[in-house]
Order: structure tokens, then C-alpha cells, then sequence
């Protein structure tokens, strides 16, 4: 049911977007393709699991878990394939868990790990979409943006400092089944934020994922003609990137392409123009995901090697 919810905004929302844009300007604009650029932004985002990879080893190390280099970035990209073929971007987070869980990790940790890397990636998103207010407020001159932007990301970082504080409920709460599962994430979470080593590279290497996504849709951007800076990019692409994030829809296909017509039309981009770049970051992604797909057929089952320390 849930799948068929998903498939059905999907669905929804990408025909609305095709039935208000010129499907002629949609056409001339994928006709016009220029490979280079489109390429250069297909190696950037592959080139970003490895990053991932890297960032994830300082929040097993936080939790006393190692796995080789080699094991994380195939299970990175294992993750990535799933992220775009499940019906919803987190889809890759539940097998990555179960990966860990099949090479012999235990079942609490190897999910902590998954959950405060995903959300170490979403604190640096809405701490970017903050950041980029006064930017943003310079694109939308009637505020409206901007308060709706400050608005969603306060709440979303309030929550994620609750989720920090949730083992510190009192005990008549805290038996309630939820909040009982995620007081392990929550002491575990701040192990993570608290080691001010690998909370700042956490932080750190989540900022310049994000800031790497949005220079990938500028290539893409570049690549169909379409008159948007770089700079434009970094303020509205991590918007773009919160609103894909939300569960509601397969691997975010028609929500990414809403926010991104609805963002890109600040700076005066035309929707078709702007529904192309995203069709075009949504094939694109497919494609990066691809070898996590030849990577989950090839998979055997693990060696004691899989648990090797980093070196």
C-alpha cells in the first residue's frame, strides 16, 4: 500500500509539472545536450560515494567499529543502486544495515551507524539551507521563501537535538516501544557528536558532499545552456535536496522535480528548462548507481576479512 502511495505522487506530481511546461522547450533543450559537462557531472557524484565511504569510517571508529576501507565503499554504493531503485531515497540505508549485519556486526551498531551518518548528511543540509538565507532572500524579494526555508529547517535541526536527549526522558516515558529503540541512537549519537574529531569531519565532509551535489547540477545545468551561476546553485540546490529527502515518493522522483522547478524559478530559469536539469540529475544518479547494482549481484557471502581494521 505504502509503495503504491509513493508511486502514485511520483506519478502525480511529475505529470502536473509536464502538463504546466512547454514540452517543445523540453525537447529542443535535451536535444542541445553538450556530453562534457554532463559527464564531468556523472564523475563528480560517483566520485562522492568514496567521499561518503571515507566519512562513514569516523562514525564506526566513534563507536568502536571498524570495517575496511574497501567493505564501506562497496557497501556505499551498494546502498547508492538501492537508494534509486527502492521506493524512497533511504531505501539503500536498510540494506546497507543489513550488509553490515550479514558480514557478522551487530544488529544496534551497524544501524547507529547508518542512522547518524544519514543524519549527520541532513544536520550540514539544513545548516546550509540557513546559511544560505541571505542569499536566498536577495532571489526572493516577497520573503515568502525564506520564511517557509528558516522555518522548516529550525524545526528539522530541533528535532535532530531532540533525537540527541531522547535516552534522557524519564522512565515512564522512555518505556514507550519507539522511543525505547532510538535511546541506543541517541547515546550513541552524541559519542559521535562529542568526539570532536569525528563530529567535525562528520559535519565537515557531509558540507562538502552537498556543496559537491550542487556544482554537479550546475554541469548539468551548463551542459543544456540554461543561464544559472554556481553560486545560484549552492543557495537552491540544498533546498532541493531536502525536499527530495522526504519519504513520500520513489527515490524522489516528482518531489525533486517540483522543488527544483519551484527553486530554480527564483532566479528566472523556466520550468521546462528546469525540469530538464532535474530529469537529467535524476539519470544521472541511476546511472552512478549502477555499479552498486553489478557490486549487490556479485556479492558473496563475507569473510572474516570484511572486519579488518582501517588502515
Amino acid at each position: 500500500m505504502a509503495f503504491a502511495i509513493k508511486v502514485l505522487v511520483s506519478t502525480a506530481v511529475l505529470s502536473w509539472i509536464a502538463y504546466g511546461i512547454d514540452l517543445e522547450s523540453l525537447s529542443r533543450s535535451l536535444q542541445h545536450i553538450q556530453p562534457l559537462p554532463l559527464i564531468a557531472a556523472g564523475l563528480l557524484l560517483s566520485a562522492l560515494t568514496f567521499l561518503q565511504a571515507w566519512r562513514w569510517g569516523f562514525v564506526l571508529r566513534a563507536l568502536n567499529t571498524e570495517l575496511s576501507w574497501l567493505a564501506r565503499v562497496i557497501n556505499c554504493f551498494i546502498g547508492q543502486f538501492f537508494n534509486q531503485t527502492l521506493p524512497s531515497t533511504i531505501g539503500g540505508d536498510a540494506i546497507r544495515i543489513w550488509l553490515l549485519n550479514r558480514a557478522g556486526f551487530a544488529l544496534r551498531p551497524s544501524a547507529n551507524s547508518v542512522f547518524i551518518d544519514r543524519l549527520g548528511a541532513l544536520f550540514a543540509l539544513l545548516l546550509l539551507s540557513l546559511l544560505g538565507l541571505p542569499w536566498l532572500g536577495d532571489m526572493d524579494p516577497d520573503g515568502a521563501a525564506v520564511v517557509t526555508v528558516a522555518g522548516a529547517a529550525s524545526i528539522g535541526l530541533c528535532a535532530m537535538a531532540g533525537i540527541l536527549v531522547l535516552d534522557w526522558l524519564p522512565p515512564f516515558l522512555s518505556r514507550a516501544r519507539i522511543i525505547a529503540s532510538i535511546a541506543t541512537l541517541s547515546t550513541d549519537g552524541r559519542r559521535v557528536v562529542f568526539k570532536t574529531r569525528a563530529g567535525f569531519i562528520v559535519l565537515a565532509a557531509s558540507i562538502v558532499l552537498h556543496l559537491c551535489v550542487a556544482a554537479a547540477v550546475w554541469m548539468i545545468a551548463y551542459s543544456l545552456q540554461v543561464d544559472v551561476t554556481l553560486g545560484q546553485c549552492l543557495v537552491l540546490v540544498p533546498l532541493v535536496m531536502v525536499a527530495s529527502a522526504i519519504p513520500i515518493s520513489v527515490a524522489g522522483w516528482g518531489v525533486r522535480e517540483g522543488a527544483m522547478v519551484a527553486a530554480l524559478g527564483l532566479v528566472g530559469v523556466a520550468h521546462a528548462e528546469a525540469f530538464a536539469i532535474s530529469l537529467l540529475l535524476g539519470l544521472t544518479l541511476i546511472v552512478v548507481g549502477l555499479p552498486g547494482g553489478l557490486l549487490w549481484l556479485r556479492s558473496r557471502p563475507p569473510s572474516d576479512q570484511t572486519k579488518s581494521a582501517i588502515s
